[in-house]
């Protein structure tokens, strides 16, 4: 009996049992704030299918604009406008596109692979048929961004290159889950909105 006492004496009390939790929890809240991973939230479906609307992804910032390279997924701000796209193109890159006259000064209609350009030079009978064809440079200091659902982005095709110093962070986890799965946006806040055109 002495001995079970005994053992019973050594037990935490519920209010030790609370402290240890809130100090857990407080340690765990605190190792969070101080990692630099930020969660985000898709709306829209301008980066479909890689990126859905309502799905939840980490980014990390980036310190250095120079690190930027062609494929990565990053946040950039636009017009004041967190905006979730792909780099096409870093500075100094070199891309073909069309470009109707038609379409306001730098604006661009599609981006044009190697293959889709050689189909055209081939098919065209004179010079005057490829007029809508345009060789772009990236500016210094500069990226090329694009959707990867170009039916459903605004992107450097509409706004042009944008500073690689506004681009916010740089995805390192695209899906850690979802929030909704039907494709409605159910929330109000997001770290990357589809701005309305």
């Amino acid at each position: 009996l002495g001995g079970d006492r005994a053992m019973w004496d050594d037990r935490p009390s519920r209010t030790e049992k609370r402290r240890t939790l809130v100090l857990a929890m407080t340690c765990l809240a605190l190792e969070l704030l101080a990692t630099p991973f930020r969660p985000g939230i898709v709306l829209g479906q301008s980066m479909a299918p890689t990126f859905h609307s309502g799905q939840v992804f980490l980014s990390s910032p980036v310190d250095d604009p120079s690190s930027l390279r062609q494929g990565d997924v990053v946040l950039v701000t636009v017009s004041g406008q967190v905006l979730l796209k792909r780099i096409h193109a870093v500075a100094g890159e070199k891309f073909w596109a069309i470009a109707p006259e038609d379409k306001a000064l730098g604006q661009l209609d599609r981006i044009l692979s190697p293959s889709e350009l050689l189909a055209l030079r081939q098919a065209a009978v004179c010079p005057n048929d490829l007029k809508d064809v345009v060789r772009v440079t990236v500016p210094e200091g500069c990226v090329f961004l694009l959707g990867d659902s170009p039916d459903n982005s605004l992107d450097s095709r509409h706004f042009g290159p944008v500073a690689a110093s506004d681009v916010r962070g740089r995805v390192v986890v695209a899906h850690l889950f979802s929030l909704w799965a039907d494709g409605s946006s159910s929330g109000s806040t997001a770290l990357a909105r589809e701005p309305l055109r």
